[in-house]
């Protein structure tokens, strides 16, 4: 089970950080100021 906003790619020296699902759908929750159910599929463990 991973956690978090971000995936991080432990095989690249810098750890790039890719933002998962659930960061884009929190960014939305927070500019709208108001609960929005997820778009599309329901989010899973890979998001």
């Amino acid at each position: 089970v991973r956690f978090g906003l971000h995936q991080i790619d432990f095989n690249d020296p810098d750890r790039k950080r890719i933002p998962r699902a659930s960061a884009h759908w929190l960014a939305r929750v927070m500019a709208a100021r108001k609960l929005i159910p997820p778009e599309g599929n329901q989010l899973t463990e890979q998001d």
